[in-house]
């Protein structure tokens, strides 16, 4: 059965869709969902305007949805009348292009303007090479109504969206962490209201949209809202942010700041010094050597400087926490690598250690675990789990994706934990796919906090799936550090590269 099957803003949507992939200048789902991103969300806006009357002024009159629409398109009045557009498809491409884009990018004055302006700031947004196309995709979007009834049906639209932008472009699978893995993230983290969430590469905003609608179901009346303002991300890339942006305001995080900045040269100043509650997924590889100490001119990976950034940013309060998602190499690499684990052992609590299956992100074959780690205290003793998939090591391929089920017991686990440690239960029973290491047996393994801890790296019983994907990932560095080395040995033999 089609997937927009017996609804009908699902056929709208996707059929919005047909017309922009018969567009020469919309090629393939990275186009298309960005160019029905920014025109959704100018909708959402119009319709959140007209809510509120004079309370929330997004835009000027001028370049509100609802006065420049009707000029292109025409308007609907009964069944068989219509007033006709006053503006042809030619005049409806300039001013798109040259009036309300960059118009759009120098708001200010308000929060929920200045996340506008970021959409659309140093960048061109997609818009149709067809001034027709453009005039059909407007007319359908206009059709929309985003009432509370239909916001649900945005939001799972837009997931599957953001599904076939990944199949179809892996690189994009960056920015878009499985729902169930964000939820369940957050579940262990356990936000609680009041408190301030910080992604520091949030790509599509999943977990600053768990950790919402993780708090809605906190509210002990349904008119509570939970204040959004204590949401912030920064992403350098300007998809990613746009789609996030997008992804937030159907969610009924309005306010909430996705930044266009790349949280790796942002100064303190730039952003709040600390969160109570910071997570993220953040890009794999090498970095340009941002943030590094002065003086020392070695690149380091991505993964190792953000990791100290969340270190740097969690608050001094007992009970700040944060979650990363790594590959497996940042565990047991030696050099700067063992010096940010000593770091993050001897600073702060790492209290779980979930190693998951390979294949869990289409965009990378490299075996990831997920750290989660607070400021109560030094680490004593690390709870880990090795997670798999229905009961099997087999990897999560497309149609074997981890589910809400496979988390069911680390969540059991974590629970019994926790109780033991706050000495209301004895020491649970741990299953095999769950133990612990102690802070002594860290220090003697020179801060290694990689999963099976009585295996090393080159046990055979390891699965051969796991090794194959550890090397593609380490064969990446191994390229970017060949080339580097070409780079420097032709500049001394005063050749060019």
């Amino acid at each position: 059965m089609n997937k927009a099957e017996g609804n009908p803003l699902k056929k709208a949507l996707w059929r919005a869709c047909d017309v922009m992939r018969r567009d020469d200048n919309c090629n393939g789902a990275r186009d298309y969902v960005e160019h029905l991103t920014w025109l959704l969300l100018l909708k959402f806006l119009d319709r959140r305007e007209s809510l509120f009357g004079n309370n929330v002024d997004f835009t000027d009159e001028r370049y509100r949805w609802r006065n420049w629409v009707p000029k292109f398109i025409g308007t609907e009045l009964l069944q068989d009348s219509s007033i006709p557009s006053e503006l042809s498809e030619m005049e409806l491409m300039k001013f798109v292009k040259n009036e309300l884009i960059p118009y759009l990018a120098t708001l200010s004055s308000t929060a929920e303007q200045e996340v506008i302006a970021s959409i659309f700031l140093d960048r061109n947004a997609v818009v149709c090479n067809s001034p027709h196309n453009l005039r059909d995709l407007i007319a359908i979007i206009d059709t929309f109504d985003f009432c509370e009834d239909s916001l649900h049906t945005y939001a799972e639209f837009y997931e599957e969206l953001l599904q076939k932008f990944s199949t179809e472009d892996i690189s994009a699978g960056e920015f878009l962490v499985p729902p169930v893995l964000a939820h369940s993230i957050v579940k262990i983290l356990n936000p609680t209201i009041g408190e301030t969430a910080y992604d520091p590469s949030c790509g599509s905003g999943a977990f600053l949209v768990e950790v919402h609608k993780y708090l809605q179901k906190q509210h002990i009346k349904p008119t509570d809202k939970v204040p959004e303002l204590v949401f912030l991300g920064l992403e350098r890339k300007p998809v990613a942010a746009l789609i996030g942006s997008m992804n937030l305001f159907l969610n009924g995080l309005s306010r909430a700041q996705i930044k266009r900045q790349n949280a790796l040269e942002t100064c303190d100043s730039d952003i709040p010094q600390y969160f109570d509650v910071v997570i993220t997924n953040p890009p794999f590889g090498l970095n340009s050597g941002a943030n590094n100490p002065p003086g020392q001119g070695q690149r380091k990976s991505s993964e190792v400087l953000y990791l100290n950034h969340i270190m740097d940013k969690l608050g001094p309060m007992d009970g700040a926490r944060g979650a990363m998602i790594v590959s497996d190499g940042i565990l047991f690499r030696p050099g700067y690598y063992e010096e940010t684990r000593k770091r993050l052992t001897e600073q702060f609590n790492i209290s779980l250690i979930v190693s998951l299956p390979s294949g869990c992100f289409p965009y990378t074959a490299a075996k990831t675990s997920i750290i989660f780690f607070n400021r109560s205290r030094p680490t004593k003793e690390i709870l880990y789990y090795e997670l798999t998939i229905s009961g099997s090591k087999e990897k999560a391929r497309k149609k074997n994706r981890i589910s809400g089920g496979d988390f069911e017991e680390v969540h059991r686990v974590w629970h019994l934990w926790q109780a033991y440690l706050r000495k209301e239960e004895g020491h649970p029973p741990l299953p095999e796919s769950s133990w612990t290491l102690t802070l002594d047996q860290i220090r003697k393994r020179n801060y290694d906090l990689s999963a099976r801890p009585n295996r090393n790296h080159s046990d055979s019983n390891s699965s051969t799936s796991e090794w194959l994907s550890q090397l593609a990932a380490d064969g990446h560095e191994l390229r970017l550090a060949v080339d580097r080395l070409f780079r420097l040995i032709n500049e001394n033999e005063g050749h060019e590269y």
